[in-house]
């Protein structure tokens, strides 16, 4: 087949179809920020690695993860008006304010008991469906970086800047040549 020489026409662009990657459909009854983390972890993986019958447990790590994030803002907001009624009672009557501290104290504790499950369970359930790093991790690929090969660092001008080549230019207070320290 003769390749058509030139620009292509509106008409041959448009020809091209667009099939966008398709991913699992979400499940029924997630709400919102369940069906954003639905989105995240399901975009995070090629197509192939989620098979209909990992999509049960992929729906559980979900679960999980959003109800993790929960608790975490749970504790900030206690915490964070923990420090507010601080700066705005400071001078309290000594026992009410240790009971008050007491008391948020074990809703803390509770809450961080509840949040530690919430990670374990997701972080169980994304080792089974191999979604962590050492199962993206390839024994048979080299490790490091290869001989020769410049570190990352040694791309950026400042440090390019602190080991160019000494200046040749004369120190007017000393009266040689100006040098810099590598």
């Amino acid at each position: 087949m003769v390749r058509k020489r030139g620009r292509k026409s509106a008409a041959e662009l448009a020809a091209i179809a667009f099939n966008p990657p398709r991913t699992a459909p979400v499940p029924a009854g997630f709400d919102d920020q369940e069906v954003d983390t639905w989105h995240e972890l399901t975009g995070s993986q090629p197509a192939d690695h989620l098979r209909p019958e990992f999509l049960p447990l992929l729906e559980a790590m979900t679960r999980h993860v959003v109800a993790g994030r929960k608790i975490s803002q749970m504790i900030g907001e206690i915490e964070a008006s923990m420090a507010r009624e601080e700066a705005d009672e400071p001078c309290q009557k000594a026992d009410k304010r240790v009971r008050v501290i007491l008391g948020a104290a074990e809703t803390l504790n509770r809450l961080y008991q509840m949040r530690d499950r919430e990670v374990r369970a997701s972080s169980s359930l994304a080792t089974r469906l191999r979604m962590t790093p050492a199962a993206i991790y390839d024994r048979t690929k080299p490790k490091g970086r290869p001989s020769g090969a410049p570190v990352p660092w040694e791309n950026s001008p400042a440090y390019r800047r602190m080991h160019e080549q000494p200046s040749q230019a004369v120190d007017p207070l000393l009266g040689g040549a100006a040098f810099r320290r590598p």
